[in-house]
């Protein structure tokens, strides 16, 4: 098991927050930083993207980042700050989250976080490039592939 799926066990909403973005602070940090963080569904949507990803051209959602919505950004400088949590339901909960990627650069996102056992995992991101959210994006995504795959 990741050090970072490790420390999310039984952590609050907040501190869940904090290790998902703790990657992006090490000059080291390479691959996908939600790796071990997405709730079952949204895996297994990550799961089957991954298989009906063309090779040789990037769809909509190869070219940037699910979490920081980003191509680079300044480890340095990388700070994540929760502005706000709302419990939704019992296993349910929203942050808003505002990252700072490079020095004066900030962008703002929800994350819906759903208890699953003793964890909470992310189950959805919304921002200015996914408005109606990632497993929107991936269901779209998917089937556009999969059109792609048929030519």
């Amino acid at each position: 098991m990741p050090i970072a799926a490790l420390l999310l066990a039984a952590a609050t909403p907040a501190q869940t927050v904090a290790a998902l973005y703790a990657p992006y602070a090490r000059a080291e940090m390479h691959g996908d930083a939600g790796e071990g963080h997405w709730s079952a569904e949204t895996a297994a949507l990550v799961k089957r993207w991954k298989v009906v990803t063309p090779a040789d051209e990037v769809d909509d959602l190869g070219d940037f980042d699910w979490l920081c919505h980003c191509q680079d950004w300044d480890h340095k400088a990388f700070r994540v700050h929760v502005q706000g949590q709302r419990m939704i339901g019992p296993d349910l909960v929203e942050l808003r989250v505002r990252l700072t990627l490079v020095p004066g650069s900030q962008v703002g996102e929800r994350l819906l976080l759903k208890r699953e056992g003793r964890d909470w995992r992310v189950d959805d991101v919304i921002a200015t490039d996914l408005p109606r959210g990632l497993k929107v994006a991936l269901h779209r995504t998917i089937a556009a592939d999969m059109r792609r795959k048929r030519r």
